[in-house]
């Protein structure tokens, strides 16, 4: 039995690297010392939709995605074409769960992929000593006061939901920084 945690442990830190799931959620992972294979999957179907477009992720249009995960409402879309960034917040009614998604790397993007290689470090400005990599704290920032605006404005209808912050690929290293800015602003 300990064999398996273990190896659900590896493969989670494993899944945790390509995709980064909220740093929120992590904390919750490691503190239950469990992996659920359900949770994972539900925020992967997430960071799938946030490569659609954004007028069919605004009409929660996103092919099965919707049909699994149907109760899906107050989506807003940020997006910034000068890095072409793109972030959606939502929320999600059955599971009492506010969702900041953000896209990762578009293969083709060569704004995405100059944004991968900028791995100059710059410190963080909210969290003091700590560096971050530059291409990944910009995309951010591109995308960081509409994503948290939109919290807010969720976080005022819904004030007990769960705040879940995921990203695939560069949005993975979106979703942690925002991550930081979220537990800064309203705690755990």
């Amino acid at each position: 039995y300990l064999k398996m945690k273990l190896i659900f442990l590896f493969l989670f830190f494993i899944f945790l690297s390509l995709s980064s799931i909220s740093a929120i959620q992590a904390i919750k992972f490691f503190s239950k010392n469990a992996f659920s294979p359900t949770l994972a999957k539900k925020f992967w179907s997430f960071c799938i939709s946030s490569y659609c477009s954004p007028a069919r992720i605004e009409k929660w249009d996103v092919g099965v995605v919707k049909q699994q995960y149907p109760d899906i409402t107050e989506i807003t879309v940020a997006e910034d074409h000068s890095k072409n960034t793109l972030g959606y917040t939502a929320y999600n009614s059955k599971d009492d769960e506010i969702l900041l998604v953000f896209r990762g790397t578009q293969p083709t993007s060569l704004k995405n992929w100059i944004s991968n290689v900028d791995f100059i470090k710059i410190y963080h400005p909210g969290c003091k000593g700590c560096e971050v990599h530059r291409g990944f704290y910009n995309s951010y920032m591109s995308l960081k006061q509409n994503m948290l605006d939109s919290l807010s404005k969720l976080l005022k209808k819904h004030r007990k939901a769960k705040r879940c912050v995921m990203g695939h690929s560069l949005g993975g290293a979106m979703a942690l920084l925002a991550a930081i800015d979220i537990i800064r602003l309203y705690g755990k």
